[in-house]
């Protein structure tokens, strides 16, 4: 009894953190969440007495389904996908039907006052979700500003430039404070200008619609030139060597979600492309589940209706750069898929790519179904590689396995 209450325990904690999370269906998956806490409060208590191995089996396994939906449906590409697949409460409901024959003197976990307030905050969510969506699709397929197209200003009053942090490719980052909180100044060189100019301002406007945790929010721009952004406490993956493998897997799985949420955004016709993935463009957070990625450098980022000319960009930085892109073929949602399979060998080694052979350099240190994904987003025909959806099935796919084969900690 106690393996069974204690397994369940710690699904149901992960449920309950997932639940958190998610910002459609909230109400749902909490109140799944709080039925499985329930269970595992019974169980650990005997209330459901002696257990067969078929019954202590079949708990956990619709447990686990739990888990399993509330992680799918509370990634950050799901709020895009979920226009297109609205059965996330009916596929959660149905796991709670299942729970509930365990539950027939179980005290409800919401009071009705509650789950009114509960059902109200989860249409006003859903609602700007919508809203959301819909501007950042006006804004990328249409020459016609969208209504809604602002950029916060900065006040300079309060915004301190402390110390020079790196150069990227369109100027330098800049560590300080706006209104004493920690933030990174990135400000572009002066020679930038004409499309591309508007091209960057026409992407902070855009990552104000990017309702993903594992995208770094834009506070406002300063001065025109200078793009002011969260700090992240870790700083940037590239200067941060995390050791524990599936720790590693994580940070990959969620970014990978991300790029998906962002490439979801536009039609087939009017991709987001974000061009210029790379370690030192993810700055690393705590989270529940320990390291929170951020992605950040959306100077780069292209999207649909943009036609402009490239900058000149330093030959350090086309590491990262697919083979039909340093031909001079354009970018593509798979030149970021490309570029992501460098950052896959990154996560890995916590080394910045060289001009040799990365897989085998890499050496299968996670395991050799990464190596192969990693090689699969780096092929040098665009078509043979994955989409981001299928790297992030993958990645969920790998990091699962990793997750159970780890040993259970004692309580």
């Amino acid at each position: 009894m106690t393996d069974i209450a204690g397994a369940v325990f710690n699904i149901g904690t992960s449920i309950v953190a997932r639940a958190d999370q998610v910002k459609i269906n909230k109400h749902s998956c909490r109140k799944l969440a709080a039925y499985c806490n329930t269970i595992s409060q019974r169980l650990n208590n005997g209330e459901y007495g002696p257990l067969t191995k078929s019954e202590e089996d079949y708990i956990q396994k619709i447990i686990e389904l739990c888990v399993k939906d509330i992680t799918k449906y509370s990634g950050s590409a799901y709020p895009a996908r979920w226009i297109n697949a609205p059965s996330t409460a009916p596929i959660l409901d149905d796991h709670y039907k299942c729970l509930v024959i365990y539950l027939p003197q179980a005290p409800p976990m919401l009071t009705a006052r509650e789950v009114q307030q509960q059902a109200s905050q989860n249409a006003r969510v859903e609602d700007r979700m919508y809203r959301n969506q819909r501007n950042a699709r006006e804004n990328i397929s249409s020459q016609v500003p969208s209504t809604n197209n602002w950029i916060p200003i900065i006040d300079s009053a309060h915004l301190i430039r402390e110390m020079k942090v790196e150069i990227f490719p369109l100027g330098t980052i800049y560590k300080g404070t706006y209104h004493s909180k920690p933030v990174y100044i990135r400000e572009i060189r002066d020679e930038i200008d004409g499309a591309l100019f508007d091209n960057i301002k026409d992407c902070v406007v855009l990552n104000n619609y990017l309702d993903s945790p594992n995208i770094l929010h834009v506070l406002g721009i300063c001065q025109g030139r200078m793009i002011v952004t969260d700090a992240p406490v870790h700083g940037p993956l590239s200067e941060y060597h995390v050791q524990d493998s599936l720790q590693k897997v994580i940070i990959a799985r969620k970014i990978a979600d991300a790029i998906m949420y962002m490439h979801d955004i536009g039609d087939i016709d009017n991709r987001v492309v974000h061009r210029d993935i790379r370690a030192a463009n993810i700055l690393l957070d705590d989270g529940l589940e320990g390291l929170e990625p951020k992605i950040t450098g959306f100077e780069m980022c292209k999207v649909g209706r943009y036609t402009g000319k490239e900058p000149e960009i330093k030959d350090c930085y086309k590491r990262w750069w697919s083979p039909e892109r340093i031909n001079g073929n354009g970018t593509s949602t798979m030149s970021d898929v490309y570029a992501f399979g460098v950052l896959m060998y990154e996560i890995s080694t916590g080394k910045e790519p060289d001009s040799g052979d990365l897989a085998k350099t890499e050496g299968m240190r996670i395991c050799e179904e990464y190596t192969k994904l990693m090689e699969r987003c780096r092929n040098s025909r665009f078509l043979l590689r994955p989409t981001m959806k299928e790297v992030l099935d993958e990645l969920t796919h790998i990091e699962t396995r990793w997750a159970s084969q780890r040993p259970t900690r004692e309580p």
